[in-house]
């Protein structure tokens, strides 16, 4: 294991400042949906943002449900680690399996452009969400929380390290005012059709 540092007292600042945020926006959610603790969903991979989703939920003393995905025949790392850490909370964990073959993705394509997927991040980025959706509903869950929005907030995006240095607001406002952005659009028209409550936590500005 390699060597943990200790963070400076501005770093634990941030740390604090961004910790309130993230159970501010939980707690909203909750507020809005009034969901019980057994109708909470947190899809989840491998990363860092997703796992902030579901901390922040065990930091309110919720036990959500986790749900991850994986190509049919392949178990990924991402589902892996999210079932893992499923395992670790005693959380309840759905696993959702995407089809891979032809005839079903080329009518999945044409389903997500009807829907109003019209880039190649669109179509990439939203098709698992696409099964995993209804999975949630499926599964008795009524708010959903995930860790869409993470690199725009702290701005680690390619477009924003390269173009924005300096103007982190600037890019900010303009991300989180796109309501294409980590295709919320698509997540939130599904999510309304579904009856479901969805809430990416980085989505802010504060």
């Amino acid at each position: 294991m390699g060597r943990i540092d200790t963070p400076t007292k501005a770093t634990l600042r941030i740390a604090t400042k961004v910790r309130k945020s993230l159970l501010a926006t939980a707690n909203a959610a909750h507020d809005k949906a009034g969901a019980s603790n057994a109708q909470i969903a947190i899809p989840m991979s491998a990363g860092v943002d997703s796992h902030c989703a579901l901390f922040t939920q065990l930091a309110l003393g919720h036990n959500p449900k986790v749900f991850s995905f994986h190509l049919k025949g392949t178990l990924s790392r991402d589902f892996l680690i999210a079932k893992r850490t499923a395992a670790e909370f005693g959380l309840d964990f759905v696993e959702v399996v995407l089809p891979n073959d032809v005839d079903t993705l080329i009518a999945d394509v044409k389903a997500l452009g009807e829907l109003g997927a019209r880039s190649k991040t669109d179509f990439e980025c939203f098709w698992p969400m696409h099964y995993l959706l209804p999975r949630i509903k499926k599964a008795g869950c009524k708010l959903l929380f995930t860790g869409h929005g993470a690199d725009s907030l702290f701005c680690m995006s390619r477009k924003a390290t390269q173009h924005y240095k300096g103007r982190e607001d600037e890019f900010r406002d303009m991300a989180f005012s796109n309501k294409h952005a980590f295709q919320r659009h698509l997540i939130d028209a599904t999510c309304s059709e579904l009856g479901l409550t969805y809430s990416p936590i980085f989505y802010t500005k504060t």
